[in-house]
């Protein structure tokens, strides 16, 4: 101790003699030290969460990620940057300070053990005021089933969402094995609706201004029965269907509630415990997708 206060002195002294003041030397070294600080702040902090992206691994190179309104593909993770490619074919840089502070949304993954078990295919479409509902949520559903895209479970389901100022707007839900299959499948179910919709005489509406010179031109009378005997046809199966789809919501919802009182017991085991939330999460899930338009 006694040798560092030696030193100090004599350093002092020497430094006095140069006509350089200590103080200001020590003053000079903490701003410096305090501009080095905040230059490598933001670097030292992207290499942070770098190590704490890799440890949580919320998502994967190929995986499409949703960040702040910016949907993507990831093409690398680096140490201070993530690099996605979006639908425009461009690359995204994005800081890994900004991956950590924001909501991420990773539509590549959907299961309780974060593996996509499915991704969902939303259609919405609007028909004519003088169409039948039964008719069209037949028609909708017969082209999802048939989708060479789409999975077999979940079932495809078509619900009325709206009575617009032209339209009765229906929505087609159906799911996707993998996210890179969606747009494809959305192009094929357009492409089909539009020309089974001509096939069966179901109108789709567009706003528009005309003079009315005489009587609306009305469908031959053998097209009117065949739609009409198709129109009776559609409003069966329908019945059948609403029937089947609130069966399967009671009895998902009846599983839901025995797993819950499951988990209740504190005597079953850790791999118990686990298989039964992960199976509570899917049901959960289910339930959501008979009520909303998520997956």
């Amino acid at each position: 101790m006694l040798r560092a206060v030696t030193y100090f002195v004599g350093l002092n002294l020497a430094l006095n003699e140069l006509n350089i003041e200590l103080l200001g030397l020590f003053a000079s070294l903490a701003v410096f030290s305090l501009i080095i600080g905040l230059a490598v702040q933001q670097t030292l902090g992207n290499i942070v969460n770098s190590f704490m992206l890799a440890v949580d691994r919320p998502f994967e190179v190929g995986d499409r990620i949703e960040v702040e309104g910016m949907i993507g593909t990831v093409i690398s993770m680096g140490i201070l940057s993530t690099k996605v490619l979006d639908r425009d074919e461009k690359l995204v840089v994005i800081p890994n300070n900004s991956l950590i502070s924001s909501t991420l949304v990773n539509h590549a993954r959907g299961g309780g053990d974060g593996i996509a078990r499915r991704i969902s295919v939303v259609v919405d479409i609007g028909v004519d005021y003088r169409e039948s509902i039964d008719h069209v949520k037949v028609t909708m559903l017969k082209l999802a089933r048939d989708c060479p895209y789409t999975i077999d479970s979940p079932e495809p389901r078509v619900l009325l969402v709206e009575l617009g100022d032209f339209a009765k707007v229906l929505r087609l839900y159906t799911w996707v094995a993998d996210y890179s299959d969606e747009w494809v499948t959305r192009d094929w179910l357009l492409k089909s609706l539009d020309e089974r919709f001509e096939q069966e005489h179901i109108r789709i509406p567009f706003p528009t201004a005309v003079e009315l010179s005489g009587e609306e031109e009305e469908m031959q009378s053998g097209d009117a029965r065949s739609k009409e005997s198709r129109q009776l046809a559609a409003k069966r199966q329908m019945t059948r269907e609403d029937r089947n789809l609130r069966k399967q919501r009671d009895d998902t919802r009846e599983e839901l509630e025995n797993i819950q009182e499951m988990l209740r017991d504190t005597g079953i085991s850790k791999e118990e415990r686990a298989d039964l939330d992960n199976r509570a999460i899917e049901l959960s899930k289910t339930l959501t997708m008979f009520d909303t338009d998520d997956d």
